[in-house]
């Protein structure tokens, strides 16, 4: 699984970075600044201790002590120890000592502008010609980041590296949610609602987009075999953004969104592709993406020999041999294959497979008849 994270947005020029200045009387003897962009670091303090000579560095509950001697010292420590801060240049007199810390003007911003753009489609054209199964745009909702990933699901489809692409809702509250999300398409999963999550720094429970539940879809996913089914699976997270009602749920459901429910425990309550013809299932369009690469990956030894009956003989036999593991395995309930070639196609090096898979559907749901007398 990959993701193409670019942050939230398209970033139009390269994201502000926290800076703090370490002054003496005279001013600046060494400048830092936080280890990577955006507004995480401004949660970072960086405190002078005179009397002890230290510089206290805290994130979170993390907290970092370097020797603040002189400035050679405190730059040395920060580059040999320090998670946060890197220096931004060798200090002019490394004998200088310390005596106030100026912090630079918080960050606002993560360098985003609305709307995914050139960064998205950047990203996704590095992941284009490797082997991945599941793609997530992150902290991107669906209206910003759905453009950019079905042109990718396409060109990557036509290259034969046929992948599942996943993504968020915009906006999770039912009266809020935009037509703008909706899409249709077999390789499309689309998330809602947002989650709940405990932030690892500073041990608070935090509200993420759906964009952020589709990543922990995307994880699931990934865990499952091709013909397993999402449908009632757990996922681990807190709580959700949103709890929607039976009746919601069936409106979502009918809007093809795979919904997320509280019942037991966080799940899937079905685990379906925004498509609306034959591909609904996820399980149904990974079984035969899974049933393509494997008969790409039976045929590549035989490109280059004859083609002859024989050959294409033993290429049937090959591949019959892993769709024949597949219906044992309980992907399909069964296929058909043929190996063939005109003389004119034999000639200019031609073989034609042709196949036809019966893949094996989940129960989606079960319907109780009672009664009760």
């Amino acid at each position: 699984m990959h993701a193409a994270d670019p942050g939230v947005g398209d970033f139009a020029a390269a994201p502000p970075v926290h800076t703090w200045s370490i002054q003496d009387a005279g001013g600046e003897i060494l400048g830092v600044q936080a280890s990577s962009p955006g507004t995480w670091a401004n949660a970072i303090t960086v405190s002078l201790d005179a009397t002890a000579k230290t510089v206290q560095v805290v994130f979170g509950t993390v907290k970092e002590t370097h020797d603040a001697s002189n400035a050679g010292a405190l730059a040395d420590s920060i580059t040999a120890n320090s998670q946060f801060l890197v220096n931004t240049a060798a200090p002019a007199d490394r004998s200088k000592v310390p005596t106030t810390i100026v912090a630079g003007a918080a960050v606002s911003s993560n360098g985003e502008v609305n709307g995914g753009g050139t960064s998205v489609a950047d990203g996704l054209a590095i992941l284009a010609p490797e082997t991945v199964n599941i793609l997530v745009i992150g902290g991107i909702g669906a209206k910003d980041a759905k453009a950019n990933m079905l042109a990718h699901l396409e060109s990557t489809e036509n290259d034969g590296k046929e992948r599942m692409g996943l993504l968020g809702v915009s906006k999770d509250k039912f009266d809020s949610l935009m037509p703008d999300d909706i899409v249709s398409n077999p390789r499309v999963i689309l998330v809602t609602p947002g989650i709940v999550a405990t932030d690892a720094v500073s041990k608070t429970q935090v509200t993420l987009p759906a964009a952020y539940a589709a990543a922990l879809v995307a994880g699931r996913l990934s865990t499952l075999g091709v013909h397993i089914s999402l449908t009632n699976k757990g996922v681990p997270a807190t709580d959700l953004a949103q709890r929607y009602t039976r009746g919601q749920q069936k409106n979502l459901l009918g809007k093809q969104m795979l919904v997320l429910r509280n019942d037991l425990g966080i799940g899937v309550l079905k685990g379906i592709t925004t498509d609306t013809g034959a591909f609904r299932q996820i399980s149904v369009r990974r079984t035969v993406d899974y049933a393509k690469a494997g008969v790409r990956i039976g045929a590549n030894p035989y490109i280059g020999r004859l083609n002859n009956v024989r050959v294409r003989a033993a290429l049937k036999a090959t591949l019959d041999g892993f769709l024949s593991q597949m219906v044992l395995d309980e992907m399909l309930v069964g296929y058909t294959l043929d190996v063939s070639a005109t003389r004119a196609q034999e000639i200019v090096g031609v073989a034609l497979v042709t196949m036809t898979l019966q893949p094996t559907f989940s129960i989606d749901f079960v319907k109780v008849i009672m009664n009760l007398q």
